[in-house]
């Protein structure tokens, strides 16, 4: 996740913004940027004539295949991390996950919050070259999750590479189940 997070509550709702991007995806970007105008370069002899209409099955198909690989899979990939973020909307009645803008395998979820027992954070490890090597500071990636009152476990936000920060969103979402529950209670 970013390292920008942007809270905004009032007495009905709480939405929590998270970026994905961390700094090294902006260096990232600059890197696929030549890289796709390389492989733009190299590959456009073999690519030309198969987008002509002009189809040599071993040579024009693997070039395409290696087209896709080199250029827009990174592509997307760092366009995905420099674009998505992770916005959750809280309200009276439910906990609304959305990712995006840009599809990917993180699900839009809706979870109801008389579902929800409590807010937990899933500490993962950091990789030790990745520490030496980005000079994180860092020492843990996390993971804020939903414990549903039937076991379950639902994640609301992954790779947070800030404990401190997964302990604000945690807080935040504990105290607005609390206060909620206190609210219905009444």
């Amino acid at each position: 996740m970013g390292l920008r997070q942007d809270f905004t509550g009032t007495s009905n709702n709480l939405e929590l913004t998270y970026y994905w991007h961390e700094p090294y995806h902006k260096i990232g970007c600059i890197f696929i940027l030549v890289w796709d105008l390389f492989c733009i370069a190299f590959w456009s002899p073999v690519l030309i004539p198969l987008f002509r209409g002009e189809v040599v099955f071993p040579k024009n198909i693997f070039a395409l295949c290696s087209f896709f690989m080199l250029i827009p899979a990174p592509t997307y990939w760092v366009l995905l991390y420099l674009i998505n973020k992770t916005r959750v909307h809280v309200n009276r009645s439910e906990v609304i996950v959305r990712n995006g803008p840009l599809p990917w395998l993180r699900k839009n979820q809706t979870l109801p919050l008389r579902h929800i027992k409590y807010i937990s954070i899933e500490e993962l490890g950091l990789n030790s070259i990745a520490d030496e090597t980005w000079q994180l500071q860092e020492n843990e990636i996390c993971h804020v999750k939903a414990i549903m009152r039937n076991g379950e476990s639902r994640y609301i936000f992954l790779n947070i590479h800030n404990l401190a920060e997964a302990r604000i969103v945690r807080s935040r979402m504990s105290l607005w189940l609390m206060e909620m529950s206190r609210a219905e209670s009444k």
